[in-house]
């Protein structure tokens, strides 16, 4: 039951400043990561910071456990130093690709987010990272995770799985990328 509070504490912070956890409106909100399916209709963001010592953490009990539907334009917002995202599933669900961008999009403070053993499917820009209001999230990991599109993005946005602006000290390491394939615009992509 411990593991079970941990999580439920992670998923309210993502969204809910502390003195909401409990209310209607917040559980409304964010679901509980345990049901294993959520609807993000619209981004998650971070309103709490982690710290070297007490990370903030995501995690899905198992790989596949737990999926994300996002049919809004990102999945969630990490903008709060030393979260740590595992073992979930995400998946772009909009009724056109130029709505579903990125699944995480790391910004400004969010230095050594990790982001490890995910599934990242069906955006156009799965990981993007870049600055905000003059700071940067540095020195994070990206491990263990898929990135895959189930069909060619019919787009003029930028088109790849990771996408970092700038920011220093990343780590991305052993992971999968699938069909980053662009159909519309200029026609470029990349994987990483």
């Amino acid at each position: 039951r411990l593991r079970e509070l941990v999580a439920e504490a992670a998923w309210y912070a993502l969204a809910c400043p502390a003195s909401m956890y409990q209310t209607p409106t917040c559980r409304r909100l964010l679901g509980d990561a345990a049901m294993g399916r959520r609807l993000c209709r619209a981004a998650l963001r971070t309103v709490r910071a982690g710290t070297v010592a007490q990370r903030i953490v995501v995690r899905a009990a198992r790989p596949g456990s737990v999926e994300l539907v996002v049919t809004a334009l990102q999945g969630i917002v990490v903008n709060q130093p030393y979260w740590v995202f595992e073992n979930l599933d995400w998946r772009g669900a909009c009724a056109s690709h130029d709505d579903c961008e990125h699944a995480y999009h790391v910004v400004g403070a969010a230095r050594s987010t990790v982001i490890l053993n995910n599934r990242i499917a069906d955006f156009n820009a799965h990981l993007k990272i870049n600055g905000q209001d003059g700071a940067w999230p540095d020195d994070g990991l990206v491990q263990y995770t898929s990135f895959i599109n189930s069909a060619g993005r019919r787009t003029g946005a930028p088109v790849n799985a990771v996408d970092s602006v700038g920011a220093n000290g990343w780590q991305v390491l052993d992971n999968n990328v699938e069909a980053t394939v662009k159909l519309g615009g200029n026609g470029i992509s990349y994987g990483v």
